[in-house]
Formats: C-alpha cells, structure tokens, sequence
C-alpha cells in the first residue's frame, strides 16, 4: 500500500488489503459514531464540570450566609446582655450617687462607704 488516502470516502471504497478480509465499508459510519462519542463525552464533561462550580459556589454562599447570620445572632445575643448590663451599671450609679448625695445633706459627717452591688 503505497498510495496515501486522502479521505475517509476513498478509503470506505478501496480495499486495503484483501487478504487479511478488512472490510472498510461501514469506516464512516463508524468514523461518525466514535467522533459523535467523543464529543459527547467531552460535552458531558464540560457540563459536569458547570454544575459543580455553579453547586460549589452556590455551598460557600449559604455556608457564608449561616455564618453571617450565627454572627449577627450572637451579635444581637450578646448586645442584648451587654446593654442589659449597662443599664443596670446605670441604675447602680444612680444609687450611689443618690446615697451619697442623701449622706452629705444629712449633716452627718460620719463616714460610710457604699459597698458595690
């Protein structure tokens, strides 16, 4: 076999070689076939791959949305507390101030310390 076959075409039609019986008939058919799976494959692949970057980043947004809310929350949880505190650290200097203020008007001159609540 000297001649170079240029398209699949001339060699569906020329017989390679007889004597080993390869029948080239169905060569582009089967060309076809395995150039459509192949694509195919590739095409699956490329789509496979989509959808798990588009899964992916739809996970890391809702795992940063859970834990922007558990901040918030615990934000939220602890500002309630802190300020609950505050106010009573208010109420408490209040009541100090009151005392002390009630201890110089008295005329008393004795000393007294308010112990911290």
């Amino acid at each position: 076999m000297l001649a170079f076959i240029y398209s699949c075409d001339l060699a569906a039609g020329n017989a390679i070689d007889v004597a080993d019986g390869i029948d080239t008939s169905g060569f582009p058919i089967e060309m076809g076939t395995a150039q459509f799976g192949a694509w195919a494959s590739w095409a699956c692949w490329v789509g496979l791959t989509v959808f798990a970057v588009l899964k992916l980043c739809r996970y890391h947004q809702l795992e940063n949305m859970r834990v922007s809310m558990f901040r918030e929350r615990q934000r939220l949880i602890n500002g309630n507390s802190s300020s609950a505190g505050q106010e009573n650290k208010i109420d408490r200097q209040g009541e100090i101030e009151g005392t002390s203020q009630a201890q110089e008007g008295s005329g008393d001159r004795s000393f007294t310390s308010v112990a911290p609540a």
